[in-house]
């Protein structure tokens, strides 16, 4: 310890320190004595660049890690410990009052200004600020206080106060836990589950194998190099992604390899049996691309394979960021890159030297994606079913594979767009799962793509369901991840107490694609009740809350508020909208919680404690083919924001016939309606404010009531005769609901 002392006074010796920095000056440090701003702030520096270091998976290993962070810091520290001097003796020059108009101004600029770009960094500062203040106040009172002047013993006692209270107010959120999730006002009942076959989520009978295929000479992973079980060819991915100068030298200095020769790297779990088995792709998002991802769903993949898939977890690490420089949009190189990885399977399935011959069943395959990996399945789906490149028609394509289903988790939707268009999923089963805490995919973005996902083949058994998961964030789907959806200081400060644990989190994900998937690809039509109905999977699920939707072929509509801008003409035709006793009726377009417009309009209404009603008028040229197994749909979403909400929603629905006959059936008779999720993402408020925008978005629930249940309600409905659907305002509370894509489902 002594000689680490003796190396300072030399390093101040050296800089002559002593001669710049004022009240700094003869102060030696000995073993006994540790104070003086230079050490607090050093200290306080090292500590974050170890931090920064630990977290910054640079991929040469944890000394290289914390040892470049370290020197760059030291030299930063030096260099600003002289700046700093010389302007703290110019500020000494000022008088008392401007210089507390100094520090107080720059207390509350770091404290409470700043944009979504720098409050992160502002903190640091604030963190060093109140270090300094106390390093110089500190060691002042204990050396000086008695032999001071008044005004130096005011100054002395201000720095001292401020900088403690910067410390305290940062060390508070840097120390405390976080805040509980929010109650919700509906009360959350999954009970037992409903479906008569298995957990999803339990493993199959398969035995399960495990290998790796790849490059064979990749420079950073032993997995897919020397330890490879099967060697893949590179493929020329420069059409698809280009980096500037520095960012692809860097690139290729780290992998060893650029755009040109992308490897082909796989992990498998198979099913240790008689096949063909379904073949499904999971890959991975944006992340550092050092901090490898693709390990990530190892409890997919051991599941999925014991139930009978042969399951590969792509490496796509390489078109991650992480690296200084641009890229272009490389989405598309994502989706492209899937169907490469099919084409080698393709490969193997008809090679009888392959472990994989005739195992892989072409016609049967599943992509799932994360982040930005849940666009990139979306796009690979619409690129196997297209000859050329969208976006250059030069390029060739002839893949055409048996994709069945689309995964999406925390999407991003619209980062790439194919020939400027928006991506449209034709006749391809779609699940898309969401969570109300992700503070990274902070808003539903994936709901656009489920939006523009449609079905044409009658014969195609496709559907569609997206899951709001209330709890969930975005990297505990990824078991490399952390829980952290964010790396450096602003990670730090997530509210991680609100949040699902990683086990409860996966459980849903285990679930819901594992159902999926089974229903999809196995034909077991009998998980579909969960995407239906939540509550069909019962305590399967994590106790949470949920916000689901549902749709298939069978689906038509009689008003999806797409047609015009006038709120009483609908989609279908002759067909017309009346209300009454309502406070608010409009058409528009919900809001995102980071307060954009969604893709889509609704009817936007409202009430206040009186009875008002809203209903469609069919003509009576309506002739669909009802019958008791056909439902009534229609999708509704709380439209009161948090702080407006203390108790649940409910209202009637009614079906009038040519005759007058009546059936009334309850909402919460079929499925309380959920409140909008809130979201205290960040511990600190103004984070929450500036980089979250609301607490709480809309999300729409679906609805799908049995026909059969109106005729037990009055068996002299007459479905041949449907004249009316109304919604009916009925309890004695003010309400504001999104409704949306009412109609029958005709199946």
């Amino acid at each position: 310890m002594r000689n680490l002392f003796d190396l300072w006074n030399k390093i101040k010796t050296s800089f002559n320190l002593d001669r710049w920095d004022g009240w700094w000056a003869g102060l030696r440090l000995s073993p006994g004595w540790v104070s003086g701003p230079a050490v607090t702030v050093g200290l306080l520096v090292l500590i974050l660049a170890g931090y920064y270091g630990v977290d910054a998976h640079s991929g040469y290993g944890l000394l290289v890690d914390l040892v470049i962070p370290a020197a760059l810091a030291a030299l930063a520290y030096l260099l600003a410990l002289a700046l700093g001097s010389w302007l703290l003796r110019m500020l000494l020059r000022l008088p008392l009052i401007l210089w507390a108009a100094v520090i107080a101004g720059v207390v509350i600029g770091l404290q409470v200004w700043g944009d979504r770009t720098w409050l992160h960094w502002l903190f640091n500062l604030g963190l060093v600020l109140g270090a300094v203040l106390v390093g110089i106040g500190v060691p002042g009172i204990l050396r000086e206080w008695g032999s001071a002047p008044l005004r130096k013993q005011i100054m002395l006692g201000l720095f001292t106060a401020i900088g403690v209270g910067i410390l305290a107010v940062e060390g508070y959120y840097i120390f405390s836990p976080g805040s509980e999730a929010a109650k919700l006002p509906v009360e959350i009942k999954l009970g037992k589950p409903q479906i008569s076959g298995p957990d999803p989520s339990l493993p199959g009978a398969y035995p399960v194998g495990y290998l790796t295929y790849g490059s064979g000479t990749d420079r950073q992973r032993e997995e897919f190099a020397a330890d490879v079980d099967l060697v893949t060819e590179t493929v020329d991915a420069s059409p698809y992604v280009t980096y500037s100068d520095w960012n692809g030298r860097l690139r290729k200095f780290f992998f060893g390899f650029d755009e040109s020769a992308f490897p082909l790297n796989g992990r498998v779990w198979y099913p240790q049996g008689m096949g063909p088995f379904p073949l499904v792709l999971i890959v991975h998002g944006n992340h550092n691309l050092a901090d490898f991802s693709d390990p990530g769903y190892a409890y997919l993949g051991e599941l999925l394979a014991s139930r009978g898939f042969i399951v590969v977890s792509v490496d796509q690490n390489f078109l991650n960021g992480g690296i200084p420089g641009k890229s272009s949009g490389e989405n598309d190189a994502r989706a492209w890159m899937l169907l490469e990885h099919l084409a080698v399977w393709e490969g193997w399935h008809l090679d009888p030297e392959s472990p994989f011959y005739q195992q892989v069943d072409l016609e049967k395959i599943a992509l799932i994606g994360h982040s930005r990996g849940g666009e990139a399945a979306a796009l690979a789906a619409t690129f196997n079913q297209l000859s050329r490149y969208p976006n250059n028609a030069h390029i060739r394509w002839e893949y055409d594979y048996g994709i069945k289903a689309v995964v999406a988790i925390a999407p991003v939707d619209q980062q790439w767009l194919p020939a400027d268009h928006p991506n449209p999923l034709v006749d391809t089963s779609y699940l898309v799962l969401q969570g109300s805490h992700d503070a990274d995919l902070y808003y539903f973005d994936g709901i656009g793509q489920y939006q523009r996902t449609s079905f044409a083949d009658s014969e195609s058994g496709a559907f569609k369901s997206a899951v709001y998961l209330y709890r969930a964030n975005h990297s505990q789907f990824n078991t490399t991840w952390g829980a952290q959806d964010y790396p450096g200081v602003r990670g730090v400060f997530l509210n991680r107490r609100a949040l699902l644990t990683s086990e409860e989190q996966q459980q849903a994900a285990k679930v819901l694609i594992s159902g999926f998937l089974e229903s999809v690809l196995h034909d077991q039509m009998i998980y579909r009740e969960m995407y239906e109905d939540y509550r069909a999977a019962g305590n399967w699920l994590p106790q949470t809350g949920y916000i689901t939707r549902y749709e298939d072929y069978g689906v038509k509509l009689v008003a999806d508020f797409e047609d015009d801008l006038d709120p009483v003409t609908l989609s279908y035709p002759g067909a017309r909208a009346v209300a009454a006793g309502l406070s608010t009726w409009s058409e528009r377009a919900p809001r995102f919680r980071s307060g954009n417009r969604q893709d889509n309009h609704a009817a936007y209404l409202g009430w206040r404690s009186l009875e008002g009603y809203y209903a469609i008028e069919l003509p009576p040229s309506f002739d669909w083919p009802l019958s008791p197994k056909s439902k009534l749909v229609f999708l509704v979403a709380d439209g009161r924001s948090g702080d407006e909400v203390d108790h649940g929603l409910d209202f009637s629905v009614v079906l009038t016939d040519l005759h007058g006959e009546r059936a009334v059936i309850r909402l919460s008779q079929i499925l309380p309606l959920q409140t909008q999720f809130p979201a205290e993402i960040s511990r600190i408020a103004l984070w929450n404010e500036e980089y979250y925008e609301n607490e709480s978005e809309p999300v729409f629930q679906g609805y799908r009531i049995p026909l059969q249940d109106f005729l037990e309600e009055n068996p002299s409905l007459s479905l041949t005769g449907i004249k009316q659907i109304r919604f009916v305002f009925d309890d004695p509370v003010d309400g504001k609901i999104y409704l949306d894509e009412i109609g029958f489902d005709l199946d």
